[in-house]
């Protein structure tokens, strides 16, 4: 990293203590106002039932969408015998037992 700082030290002048305030202000602002727009769109989709983008535009099969997480999850791991948990809160909704398909 040191040849960073002299490649940056050798192409920039020194900045003022004021002007480089000024500049850290703006950029706060914008950093702000990008993260303010991004979370409004994070919460745009979820609130509108966009939140699964995939399955939103096409790109993810019916049985693929319709795969419980557990499951899911369970086959990309390559766990052969598992107990999937399904909770709300702090209470067990739902207990499973999934044991993977032998492979052909």
């Amino acid at each position: 990293m040191r040849w960073l700082r002299r490649l940056i030290r050798r192409n920039m002048r020194p900045m003022h203590e004021l002007d480089a305030m000024e500049w850290r202000k703006r950029l706060a602002f914008v950093y702000a106002f990008f993260a303010w727009n991004a979370l409004g769109v994070v919460i745009y989709y979820t609130y509108n039932k966009k939140h699964d983008w995939a399955r939103y535009y096409g790109l993810k099969l019916e049985e693929e969408a319709e795969q419980r997480p557990g499951v899911y999850w369970a086959e990309t791991l390559g766990v052969k015998k598992a107990t999937i948990f399904r909770a709300e809160g702090f209470k067990i909704i739902d207990k499973t037992e999934y044991v993977a398909e032998p492979e052909k």
